[in-house]
């Protein structure tokens, strides 16, 4: 049950930190598993750290997609007028590849810890610049900025969902 004077509504600030907070989450979670030399599921969690972040930047334009391709996501995002590195498309296609072939061995033709190595994964790792695709164009920054002073401003608070928006 809601406090009096709260709201138990999804705004758009509010998604904006559940897709960065997420994607920091499986960043995280990607480093874990690479210091324990669990290649292929490194490899997921940096696709998908990539694919929040890029959600999070969209849900800032008031939109939602339901793609998986980070590719896809930052073509969605140039045509509102977003700067992305030139070399972030070839990464994304690079990372976009881990969604499924980390997973499924039919993907790469036999078990995927076989396929993704600690070379690979640091490769990928790399291409992300620290887990933010979005540092380069001050996005990401801003995202978070906007969730942390929400989050100050006690506007928010923690649900054992997610967030509950107070003001």
């Amino acid at each position: 049950m809601a406090r009096p004077g709260s709201r138990n509504v999804c705004a758009t600030g509010d998604r904006v930190g559940w897709w960065l907070e997420t994607a920091q989450g499986d960043w995280r979670t990607a480093e874990v598993l690479l210091q324990n030399g669990i290649h292929a599921n490194a490899a997921f969690h940096l696709q998908q750290a990539a694919e929040k972040a890029l959600k999070a930047v969209l849900t800032l334009h008031g939109e939602r997609d339901t793609s998986h391709s980070g590719l896809g996501l930052m073509v969605a995002l140039e045509r509102r007028g977003e700067k992305f590195p030139a070399k972030l498309g070839q990464d994304l296609r690079r990372l976009d590849r881990c969604d499924i072939d980390s997973r499924y061995p039919n993907g790469v033709g036999g078990p995927s810890e076989t396929f993704y190595d600690r070379p690979m994964v640091e490769e990928l790792w790399d291409a992300l610049a620290d887990g933010r695709p979005l540092q380069d164009a001050g996005v990401w920054q801003e995202a978070r900025q906007r969730f942390q002073q929400r989050l100050e401003g006690r506007e928010l608070e923690r649900t054992p969902r997610g967030w509950r928006t107070l003001k």
